[in-house]
């Protein structure tokens, strides 16, 4: 019961506020690539590459490159540190997308997954994250960062349609809450819903299509936005070297 109990918390948030706050509905397609390299028994190394477009005008609203070392500590529990090179565009689609505005962001997290039944599991991270915005004076970079922080979590349902080679069906919702220096902003910074399905390829490549719903507080507007969004990620492991709570070919459960 406390599992539903659970789930329920972390899903609804996000369709009552999007009842209160007046928001405009903005289209996008997230394409990544996810590659996982096994070092040694319990430990991985993990590359991520994301473009994130607008749907019109087609132009990059956001680009990222993401790297994790992660350390299995006990069946089902990861715990991962890394550095993401962040850099955005702008947050409105109908302005020309001339700069992009680089963001460091060091983080640690932590990943539990916990089977239910034998298709049926909850996948729990928490993540805290550093963040130093690059400034922009008159339409330029300048030498000075902005600092802040940001804590998220996310709850997702994972159910498999059969063998380890079967699709799987997968639910998520995550929060997150700003820490620091908000410019300005409340605590609550955005809430992502998504629903999608990973689909084996072959023992070491993977697919995941999703459709993810994604309410936000953008900076230097007091209104929020809605944003659909297609997402498609390639997720590819190399080299044999797996410790025993990881068998799986494909890890499905990146970000």
């Amino acid at each position: 019961m406390w599992r539903l109990l659970a789930v329920a918390f972390v899903l609804c948030p996000a369709p009552l506020r999007a009842q209160t706050d007046p928001a405009e509905r903005q289209t996008l397609g997230w394409f990544g690539y996810f590659v996982t390299v096994p070092v040694a028994p319990k430990w991985s190394v993990v590359g991520e590459y994301q473009e994130r477009r607008w749907g019109a005008p087609h132009q990059t609203h956001q680009r990222l490159f993401r790297g994790h070392l992660h350390r299995t500590i006990a069946p089902g529990v990861m715990l991962a540190g890394g550095f993401t090179y962040f850099m955005q565009g702008s947050q409105d689609p109908r302005r020309s997308n001339e700069l992009l505005v680089p963001e460091l962001r060091p983080h640690v997290q932590l990943e539990v997954k916990q089977p239910l039944t034998d298709r049926w599991a909850l996948a729990h991270r928490a993540r805290a994250e550093f963040r130093a915005f690059r400034l922009v004076e008159d339409g330029d970079l300048i030498d000075e960062y902005r600092l802040a922080g940001r804590f998220r979590y996310r709850l997702g349902v994972d159910r498999s349609l059969g063998s380890k080679s079967a699709p799987t069906l997968k639910l998520s919702s995550e929060t997150m809450v700003m820490l620091g220096d908000r410019d300005g902003r409340d605590v609550f910074d955005q809430h992502r819903l998504q629903f999608g399905m990973l689909t084996p390829v072959t023992k070491s490549i993977g697919v995941e299509l999703a459709y993810l719903w994604w309410h936000q507080r953008v900076p230097g507007r007091e209104d929020a936005v809605n944003r659909d969004i297609a997402r498609i990620i390639v997720h590819h492991r190399l080299g044999r070297t797996e410790s025993p709570a990881d068998r799986a070919a494909v890890d499905p459960d990146r970000p």
